[in-house]
């Protein structure tokens, strides 16, 4: 789940609460009632990246990758979009077998955030199966700099 930000963008209190009532359902696998809460919100909400990137998570949960992938492109274009959308987004991609998409997502998660271990270890393994064992090796390499406590990385 991504966090609300806390800029000019901020959600109204009585939003937030039910964004992190939405999280919270979806935490604990009441996909429905998590849905129900974000469609809620995205009404008042409809370019709030946080709602739209929970939105996704939970469309996505329900099992409705169309409705994900169209939710992810209402999101993705907000100036706002944090890494973390994007790698959830190539995650979705990598799922639905579209190896290419999936790692022009993942670069984009690595570019706004190189920090981001999952995001490298990720693209690694997608470039080690498209046979790039120079570029995965390396992007392994980061993840495990990133995150040291990283033991997938297959070096």
């Amino acid at each position: 789940m991504i966090a609300a930000p806390t800029g000019p963008r901020r959600l109204r209190p009585a939003d937030l609460q039910q964004l992190e009532a939405a999280q919270s359902a979806l935490r604990t696998g009441r996909v429905d009632d998590a849905l129900s809460r974000l469609h809620s919100l995205q009404v008042r909400n409809p370019s709030h990246v946080t709602v739209l990137a929970n939105l996704a998570m939970a469309q996505r949960r329900a099992g409705d990758a169309a409705a994900a992938l169209a939710t992810f492109a209402l999101a993705l274009p907000q100036p706002d979009a944090p890494a973390e959308l994007w790698f959830n987004h190539a995650n979705l991609l990598r799922d639905l077998g579209r190896s290419g998409d999936a790692e022009r997502a993942y670069r984009k998660a690595v570019v706004l955030r190189p920090t981001l271990h999952q995001a490298n270890t990720n693209l690694a393994n997608l470039l080690s199966s498209q046979k790039q064992p120079a570029q995965a090796e390396s992007l392994h390499r980061t993840a495990v700099t990133a995150q040291p406590a990283v033991t997938s990385a297959d070096i």
